[in-house]
């Protein structure tokens, strides 16, 4: 049997942006809206709220979480102008287990913003840094990409699914749970430190690096026969990396030349304790700048296309749109069961 934990003080936490905050009553309408909200709570654990006094209750239990010390949960508003924007809890604190978990919950209209990453890790640097904590667990529905993408940026790693274990309104889904280690955390923290300057370069040929990389990412590349192809590859393509300050690889992507308009991109690899770190971004931008040097008119790539139901594959198209390709065609060409989507960025 565990040991009672002592209270925790609500924090008043500050980023760019945003305030964190404890809940007061004032809150109440706006808490109310958000919940009530079906499209927020289209993959939530719970149905949305039909009585307004279930807000007073939320409230009263956020200060009872901070007063057993099992957790906190905080209010987040804009700097700018206190707009209520959402919420995020660190909960089921145990420390003796030194573990926790982690949730959020955001208004449509600060969708897209970049609020959520940010104020998930305003309260993760909080909780690190004032208690003894070892490990933050997240769970997010399978279909639910976006809040995938906060937690992969946070440094997160994918552990498991739970097959059907949410049935709200008759509606029934599956989870992914999410780990993040004290050791994950710092890392990440690195990463981003130095992120804030990645330099993409030509280099040579990294094959080593390449068979360490893809097992970092075993759900994006987990197919024997294609990672054997990489790594041959790797041997003689044209090689662009980002390295860390000591000279480590923690991106690869490989070019093929095949006319002197058009390039591809053969293949992408960011080491998975740098993802969302902006390595990718760095490789591509430099590889871009290079081929208009060089008179390339057009750059490819291709991946998983979206007839199939691979989630990760979705962040991968979602990445390279946002870096600028289009999709062109999903084609058999690597065989059934396996669509090929070409994409192509004209320069």
């Amino acid at each position: 049997m565990t040991s009672p934990a002592p209270a925790l003080p609500i924090p008043t936490l500050h980023t760019a942006r945003l305030k964190l905050r404890a809940f007061t009553e004032a809150d109440a309408a706006e808490l109310f809206a958000l919940q009530s909200n079906a499209t927020v709570l289209r993959y939530w654990d719970s149905p949305p709220w039909d009585d307004p006094a279930a807000a007073h209750r939320f409230i009263v239990a956020c200060n009872l979480m901070a007063e057993e010390g099992t957790g906190v949960r905080l209010a987040i508003e804009h700097s700018s102008d206190a707009s209520f924007l959402g919420w995020c809890t660190f909960n089921s604190w145990n420390p003796e287990f030194r573990n926790a978990s982690l949730g959020y919950c955001f208004n449509e209209n600060a969708w897209g913003h970049g609020y959520a990453t940010e104020a998930v890790a305003a309260v993760l640097d909080w909780a690190y840094t004032t208690l003894d904590l070892n490990r933050v667990q997240a769970e997010a529905d399978t279909r639910n990409i976006a809040s995938a993408k906060v937690l992969e940026k946070l440094g997160f790693q994918l552990e498991g699914t739970l097959r059907q274990d949410c049935t709200v309104n008759g509606d029934t889904s599956d989870s992914w749970v999410y780990g993040l280690l004290r050791k994950d955390w710092e890392e990440h923290q690195q990463c981003n430190k130095a992120g804030k300057s990645w330099t993409a370069k030509l280099d040579e040929p990294v094959p080593e690096d390449v068979v360490r990389l893809l097992a970092t990412v075993p759900e994006w590349f987990g197919q024997p026969e294609a990672n054997d192809e990489y790594i041959q590859a790797a041997h003689t393509k044209e090689t662009w990396t980002v390295r860390d300050h000591s000279g480590a690889v923690l991106g690869v992507t490989l070019v093929d030349r095949h006319f002197a308009h058009a390039a591809e991109i053969h293949l992408t690899l960011v080491d998975r304790q740098a993802h969302g770190t902006g390595v990718g971004t760095a490789m591509m931008n430099a590889i871009e700048a290079d081929a208009r040097a060089r008179g390339v008119r057009l750059l490819e790539v291709k991946t998983l296309g979206a007839s199939h139901p691979d989630v990760g594959y979705a962040r991968t198209r979602h990445f390279y749109e946002r870096c600028g390709f289009l999709a062109v065609e999903e084609t058999d060409l690597w065989g059934p069961g396996t669509p090929c989507l070409i994409m192509v960025k004209p320069l």
